[in-house]
C-alpha cells in the first residue's frame, strides 16, 4: 500500500510512524494522544508500524480518540457552549479554507445564535445570554461571514442580527426547528470527522 504514496509523503509517514513508535514505547500516552489528533486535524495519513500487535493497539487507539474527540465537540455544540466548541474545532484548521467548511462554520454560528432562542429559557441572564451571542453573529457576519453575502441560500440570515423576534418571523422559522439542528451535528460529523 505504501507504493501508492508519493515519495515525500512516504518519509513523513515513515517519519510519524518512528515519532508515535518511540512516544509509545516510552508510555508517553497523553503526547501520543496529542500527536495523533494534531495528525488527524491536520489531514495527514496516519501512520502504520510494522509490528501487528501494535499496529492493533494503535489502530484501536486512534478510533478512541476520534470518538472522544467527536463527542465533546457534539456534546459542546449541544449544550450551546460557543466559546469552548470554537476552541476544539480549532484544531481543525487545515479544512478551514475549503469552501464545505466555511459554510459550515456558517451555520455553526447560526446554530450559536439562536441557541437561547431555541431554548426558550425565560431567565433574565439568558436573554442578556441571547442579545451578546446574536451580536457575535453579527459580528461573524462583518467579517469572516461577509465572503459567503452573495451566496442565495445564505443572504436572507445576514438580516437576522436585525429583527427583534426572529422565532416568530417567517424567512427564520426553519432555523428553531430540531430538525435543523439534527442537520447541523450531521454536517459536523461528516465534515470534520469524515463521516467516523
Amino acid at each position: 500500500m505504501a507504493t501508492d504514496i508519493q515519495p515525500d509523503r512516504r518519509k513523513h509517514l515513515e517519519i510519524d510512524g518512528i515519532v508515535l513508535q518511540y512516544l509509545q514505547r516510552n508510555r508517553l500516552t497523553e503526547t501520543s494522544k496529542s500527536f495523533l489528533s494534531e495528525l488527524l486535524a491536520t489531514g495527514r495519513q496516519l501512520p502504520i508500524s510494522n509490528d501487528q500487535d501494535e499496529d492493533e493497539q494503535y489502530q484501536t487507539k486512534t478510533k478512541q480518540l476520534i470518538r472522544t474527540e467527536k463527542e465533546e465537540l457534539l456534546r459542546l455544540f449541544d449544550r450551546g457552549q460557543t466559546e469552548l466548541f470554537f476552541q476544539k474545532l480549532a484544531v481543525h484548521e487545515s479544512e478551514s479554507q475549503s469552501d464545505e467548511y466555511l459554510k459550515l462554520e456558517f451555520f455553526l454560528q447560526l446554530h450559536f445564535a439562536v441557541f437561547r432562542l431555541r431554548t426558550k429559557d425565560e431567565e433574565q441572564s439568558d436573554a442578556n445570554d441571547a442579545d451578546q451571542r446574536m451580536h457575535r453573529f453579527k459580528l461573524y457576519l462583518e467579517n469572516r461571514g461577509a465572503a459567503l453575502s452573495q451566496e442565495p441560500e445564505f443572504l436572507p440570515y445576514f438580516a437576522l442580527p436585525y429583527n427583534t423576534n426572529p422565532s416568530q418571523h417567517s424567512s427564520f422559522k426553519n432555523i428553531f426547528s430540531v430538525y435543523v439542528s439534527n442537520c447541523a451535528r450531521m454536517i459536523i460529523i461528516d465534515v470534520i470527522f469524515c463521516g467516523q
